[in-house]
């Protein structure tokens, strides 16, 4: 409750919107509606959703695994998965500060990797993985 009055009118005006008709008649999806809400009442923790691409000696060497663990152990959703060129692509949303961690471990990966590079595309997460988990 606190929260709430620290953040404002603001806040109060953004969840109306989310919850109310005029929010519908404002053409705002629900999704966005309830997002932008979420964000002024917890405090602006903006949610992303990172796609990096490992280069180096990644495969064969357990990076799958180990990254699946530092996910599981950051709460962030996602997928990892060889590709056909060596790499291993990574996928995960979760909140700036968590993924920012996530893509440190990344460039230095497990003990047997060797990361030469890692690429690196930021976007608005989907919100289409429940939780993380190694594709084949």
């Amino acid at each position: 409750r606190r929260r709430l009055t620290q953040s404002g009118i603001m806040a109060n005006q953004w969840l109306w919107l989310a919850l109310t008709q005029s929010g519908r008649e404002a053409k705002l999806p629900f999704k966005d509606r309830l997002r932008m809400a979420a964000i002024l009442l917890l405090g602006g923790n903006m949610e992303k959703r990172l796609k990096a691409r490992v280069h180096g000696l990644v495969q064969g060497v357990f990076f799958r695994y180990f990254t699946q663990i530092k996910a599981h152990e950051l709460g962030l959703a996602g997928t990892v998965t060889n590709q056909p060129d060596s790499t291993v692509l990574v996928i995960a949303e979760g909140s700036q500060e968590k993924i920012d961690q996530l893509l440190a471990w990344l460039k230095q990966g497990p003990e047997l990797a060797r990361v030469d590079h890692v690429d690196v595309h930021w976007s608005e997460p989907l919100g289409d993985c429940p939780s993380f988990r190694i594709l084949r």
